[in-house]
């Protein structure tokens, strides 16, 4: 039942029937195919910072998640640097995307055209990047970005509700590109898997790898990051609410800690005053010398804190190798727009 509805609704939206409405700009979507975490908001900030390193301005169309504004649609960064929204108007990510964004326009709302004509056009920004956007059929777009966690292999897998799916392998043909995450995490039997898929059924569609890698500490609350090899050695406790939390524990196992330790929450977890106190309580009996989180957890976690408490997080990029097949892409991009 499930499966058919989504035809229906795809083939709806190709014949006409439902309003496909331009933005009036570029238009890049960032999407997949599953669900969970497969690094869409990693790679929404590299996509930003590498058109705003050309000179491109950028907005970023999210639906807020979790956030106030969700329901009814919000501006959550106007570009100009200056601190966003409270992540509990905003949500968890389009605050941290406006964060590393500090020049790009965020805007949030479950229906993303009517809070684009609200708030997009105000703004002269020339690209905008469709966050979670591949399901999103009512918005125009230039370039659809897919994204295929190489830790979840999708053939073979079932349409929700019983399996991850959120559309058939099919509509693989709608993608412009696509991106393989965490390759360097999976298989080399799974990452041949999912080539051997593409190269048969859609052998025209470039390629990309992502991997996502840990580039800083910060600390919890506010102050000077520090260099990621500060984990070296170090007994941590590991807490996060993300969709994916062994790849977060990967990582900072990568980094050379010793994890003593984990907290794992749901996605979007909202923080309180009790959570930290539990923290707290592990790491004490654990005899972790830091408690280290993610960038995502960290933002709902710094009107918790003590001053100096040992709460850390990891900054996360992500690596699209191919690089120079990447730039040249990201140049059409450029010149679409010029």
């Amino acid at each position: 039942m499930y499966g058919a509805g989504v035809r229906v609704r795809r083939w709806w939206y190709e014949h006409g029937g439902g309003h496909v409405r331009s933005l009036g700009r570029t238009v890049v979507s960032i999407g997949n195919l599953t669900v969970g975490g497969t690094g869409k908001t990693p790679l929404v900030i590299a996509l930003g910072e590498a058109l705003s390193a050309r000179g491109v301005g950028v907005a970023v169309l999210s639906r807020g998640y979790g956030g106030q504004l969700e329901r009814v649609g919000g501006m959550v960064s106007d570009g100009s640097g200056r601190p966003a929204v409270a992540w509990t108007e905003a949500g968890d990510e389009p605050a941290l995307i406006a964060r590393r964004l500090p020049h790009a326009v965020v805007i949030v709302g479950r229906n993303r055209v009517a809070a684009w004509s609200r708030f997009g056009r105000l703004v002269p920004r020339e690209v905008c990047l469709l966050d979670d956007g591949f399901q999103h059929l009512a918005v125009a777009r230039d370039a659809d970005l897919l994204l295929i966690d190489a830790t979840e292999p999708f053939v073979g897998a079932a349409l929700l509700p019983r399996g991850r799916l959120r559309e058939p392998l099919s509509v693989l043909s709608r993608a412009s590109a696509v991106v393989i995450t965490r390759a360097d995490q999976a298989s080399p039997d799974a990452v041949d898997m999912i080539e051997r898929y593409l190269a048969s059924r859609h052998p025209s569609i470039p390629v990309f790898y992502a991997r996502f890698v840990a580039s800083s500490l910060l600390p919890v609350g506010g102050g000077a990051a520090v260099p990621v090899d500060r984990l070296k050695r170090i007994r941590v406790l590991a807490v996060a609410g993300i969709g994916r939390f062994e790849s977060f524990r990967a990582l900072v196992d990568r980094e050379g800690a010793t994890i003593v330790e984990t907290i794992q929450f749901r996605d979007h977890h909202p923080y309180r005053a009790v959570d930290l106190d539990r923290i707290r309580t592990r790491a004490r009996a654990s005899g972790a010398d830091l408690v280290v989180t993610t960038e995502k957890d960290a933002i709902k976690m710094e009107t918790l804190v003590q001053a100096g408490e040992p709460l850390w997080a990891v900054r996360i990029d992500a690596r699209v190798e191919a690089a120079a097949t990447w730039n040249a892409w990201i140049d059409r991009i450029v010149r679409a727009v010029a």
